[in-house]
């Protein structure tokens, strides 16, 4: 994970996806939290925010929970967000 700054925004970059503001993988290293201490954060299994990291698009109540819970720093739009 590479941080880069385009047009004033953060960005993160894994491998050659650059994505939007915070992703959840790059929150999760950022904060140094593992996908099991995550999941019991939002109520998922370790295997689920490992799907979310690579993609996945959580349900909307889940989405919410993300964004409760990382204070808005890993929002639902940035799970579509790839620039």
């Amino acid at each position: 994970v590479s941080n880069l700054v385009t047009a004033g925004l953060t960005s993160y970059q894994i491998g050659d996806r650059v994505c939007g503001i915070m992703q959840l993988a790059a929150y999760l290293q950022q904060q140094d939290l593992s996908d099991v201490a995550f999941g019991q954060m939002i109520g998922v299994t370790r295997q689920a925010v490992h799907r979310y990291k690579r993609g996945r698009l959580p349900q909307k109540p889940i989405l919410e929970k993300i964004a409760e819970v990382t204070a808005g720093k890993v929002k639902p739009n940035d799970f579509l967000e790839v620039f």
